[in-house]
């Protein structure tokens, strides 16, 4: 009964330290700025069912070279201008995070569409944030991004499967 008990016990002090670790710096500016859009255009954010079981298959498929995937939509968001996006990404964000890609189409309408991308490397991994306007709907993803894992990953996917393909003698 007292071994149960110490099972028990080291089972929640493990949950509670796997919980505390997965929040990181990139949890925090995520949420920030999903929290600084709500606030701003009086929006709910509708979370994505299940992302958590994504996140996990994406970290073991890439083996570690993707965790921490977050995704989060707004719809109806009218009041936001297409050009508003960039400096509200910015100014929640911080100097750490840099632009990879910022891309504005719509010509002369004033709520054209943009897309961002801000990077943030920290050591061997890099926070990335990607965030979509599209007429009134805004797209955010975040994640973290080993590099080493994950471009041994991307020169060749099929030998870092767990489970190998079998060759095809044809050589197809």
């Amino acid at each position: 009964m007292r071994f149960r008990m110490r099972q028990l016990a080291l089972l929640m002090l493990g949950s509670a330290l796997l919980v505390s670790t997965g929040c990181s710096a990139a949890d925090h500016d995520f949420n920030s700025v999903v929290s600084a859009v709500e606030h701003k255009y009086s929006v709910h954010a509708q979370r994505i069912p299940m992302m958590s079981l994504v996140s996990i298959c994406a970290r073991l498929k890439t083996h570690g070279g993707v965790r921490g995937l977050r995704v989060v939509q707004f719809d109806n968001l009218h009041g936001m201008d297409g050009k508003d996006l960039y400096p509200l990404l910015r100014s929640r964000l911080g100097d750490d995070w840099q632009p990879f890609v910022t891309e504005v189409s719509g010509g002369q309408n004033r709520s054209g569409d943009q897309s961002v991308i801000l990077v943030r490397p920290d050591g061997s991994s890099m926070g990335m944030m990607i965030a979509d306007y599209d007429h009134g709907e805004l797209d955010l993803v975040g994640m973290e991004m080993n590099g080493a894992a994950l471009s041994k990953w991307l020169h060749n996917p099929e030998r870092q499967q767990h489970s190998p393909h079998p060759r095809n003698p044809m050589g197809d």
